[in-house]
């Protein structure tokens, strides 16, 4: 299973941050999230926020024995002691390509969630056929560091039925995004149960991302820049 090891490598990161409230009217308060530089020292970041996140909302995530492993590049991310055994943790960020077509700050900021949600699902599926359907426990763990690429409501449902109905060997698939140095967002992808879940509704839904760091504040609330409308409004179902 391991591969030879590879010094640390750098890892492009995009833009993620929040708006710090009170701030006096009309005043932006934005704070950047600061990525480490390293593929291995943002993965490490990333999974310590999930599990805190996790412990927070009184959810054992992986009912670890002891503190994760963090393996060698080529390898799977981390060794995971469960009450089960070994088990495997891999990570993957939200960046599908082509559906981006470049860096992070070249991926639009509104998408369709169909698109989206099957841009995201093949990069899951390459990943998985990588491992050659693994027979040991293997968890996977979505996360991004852009917001412009920060899935909402309809992609996590979309995107639930389709690993649900597909065949990709993931014990566990969960997506994270920190919303500041402490807090963050936690999402069960898979096993999900979603036969009530309209997938072909959710397909024509168009999200339009908002940009944190052009936010104003007004009183107690915040608003953004409007962002461009698709090219095809007349296809859509709704917006989120």
């Amino acid at each position: 299973m391991s591969k030879n090891e590879n010094p640390k490598s750098s890892k492009p990161t995009g833009q993620l941050g929040f708006v710090a409230l009170p701030a006096r009217d009309g005043e932006r308060s934005y704070q950047a999230i600061t990525w480490p530089n390293s593929k291995p020292d943002i993965e490490r970041c990333i999974l310590e926020s999930a599990l805190g996140a996790a412990a927070a909302a009184g959810l054992d995530l992986y009912e670890l024995t002891q503190e994760p492993e963090q393996n060698p590049e080529q390898d799977y991310d981390f060794t995971l002691r469960t009450p089960r055994g070994r088990e495997y943790l891999d990570l993957m960020e939200i960046v599908p390509q082509p559906w981006t077509r470049g860096p992070h700050d070249q991926a639009p900021s509104a998408y369709r969630v169909g698109d989206f949600a099957d841009a995201i699902y093949q990069e899951l599926i390459i990943k998985a056929k990588h491992y050659g359907g693994p027979s040991y426990a293997l968890h996977l763990l979505l996360y991004v560091t852009d917001w412009r690429l920060r899935p909402g409501p309809s992609l996590f449902g979309l995107l639930s039925h389709l690993c649900k109905e597909g065949a990709h060997g993931f014990r566990t698939i969960f997506y994270y995004c920190p919303d500041d140095e402490r807090h963050g967002q936690l999402i069960k992808i898979f096993p999900q149960e979603t036969s009530t879940f309209d997938a072909a509704r959710a397909r024509r839904i168009v999200t339009f991302q908002a940009d944190l760091s052009k936010a104003k504040v007004e009183g107690n609330r915040f608003m953004t820049r409007p962002f461009a409308p698709l090219n095809e409004p007349n296809h859509t179902e709704g917006q989120e």
